[in-house]
């Protein structure tokens, strides 16, 4: 889990049936020196992880990504340049395979990832 270590939430709010975080990087986090020294990002391993740390922590249940037909890096994230960002996530629950998730982070204009997924309950508690 990378929620209050790796990234924190600043902000919440709803907009219809989308959600809206404001985010924060630690800029300082041990990731960094292996991913880049001297010109660090966010790998996409871990943009990932948070939206299911965010899944995890609305939803009350673990979740793993069972599927996607769309993951998309747009642009890099560097936490010296971008260290707050924002995400779009809308859920719809769907009684077949968990959750549907279309997320994006993105600051003003620019988007950095977008992604559609299916996210099912993991059996592990």
């Amino acid at each position: 889990m990378l929620l209050n270590d790796f990234f924190t939430i600043l902000e919440e709010k709803t907009e219809g049936d989308t959600t809206i975080y404001k985010v924060k990087l630690n800029e300082n986090h041990t990731i960094f020196d292996g991913h880049f020294p001297g010109d660090p990002i966010v790998p996409g391993v871990c943009q990932l992880q948070i939206l299911i740390d965010i899944l995890t922590q609305r939803e009350q249940v673990d979740y793993f990504l069972s599927e996607s037909n769309q993951i998309k890096y747009i642009s890099v994230i560097k936490p010296q340049e971008t260290p707050t960002f924002f995400i779009s996530f809308k859920v719809e629950k769907k009684e077949e395979v968990g959750l549907v998730l279309t997320a994006r982070f993105y600051n003003e204009d620019l988007i950095y990832f977008k992604m559609k997924g299916k996210f099912t309950p993991s059996l592990v508690a």
